[in-house]
């Protein structure tokens, strides 16, 4: 009787159940090839779907890159040795995925450009060079142009590299060559 008030009461109790699909990751956004010039930063960045939270490990040519473990790998001021085929693998509680590989060329800075010599007020000679910035260049001296010494290393941070020779002119004759110097 549904209305009895002195009929015993059943008590239901139901633990709430929750499905959750888990899915594999999947990249949405490849990696894309890339051409910079040496001492340009390059970032490759990898779009996934899938079951959070993700673990991410970069490689080059095939060569676990141990620091670099998120989403977005940035190569600061390239050099030719960073040059080579990138790829990344994502994992998740289902399944792992892997990008498909992008290469990377670094290709040399512009030549540099002698704009200007001159001997400064403590009697140096100076010269001033232009060239693509975040490259570093060696400044090397000769008496004969056979044999070259390195003086020092310069990194072109504004477009414009100015070098006084510390030696000064009490010197015998001397040439001077800017190089480009890869990282």
């Amino acid at each position: 009787m549904s209305g009895d008030l002195e009929s015993p009461l059943t008590l239901v109790v139901a633990d709430a159940v929750r499905f959750l699909s888990s899915m594999p990751p999947t990249v949405v956004t490849d990696l894309q090839p890339q051409t910079v010039k040496a001492g340009t930063d390059v970032t490759f960045k990898v779009i996934v779907t899938g079951t959070q939270p993700f673990s991410f490990q970069w490689f080059l040519n095939r060569t676990n890159i141990a620091t670099a473990t998120t989403d977005t790998l940035t190569i600061q001021r390239a050099q030719p040795s960073n040059a080579g085929n990138y790829s990344v693998t994502i994992s998740n509680i289902v399944n792992s995925a892997s990008s498909s590989p992008a290469a990377l060329i670094v290709t040399p800075p512009a030549s540099t450009q002698l704009t200007t010599t001159s001997l400064n007020p403590a009697g140096q000679f100076q010269l001033s060079l232009t060239g693509d910035t975040g490259v570093t260049f060696v400044i090397e001296s000769s008496t004969n142009l056979v044999d070259w010494t390195a003086i020092t290393n310069i990194l072109n941070l504004t477009g414009l590299i100015e070098f006084a020779d510390p030696i000064g002119t009490n010197r015998e004759a001397r040439f001077f060559r800017a190089q480009w110097l890869p990282q």
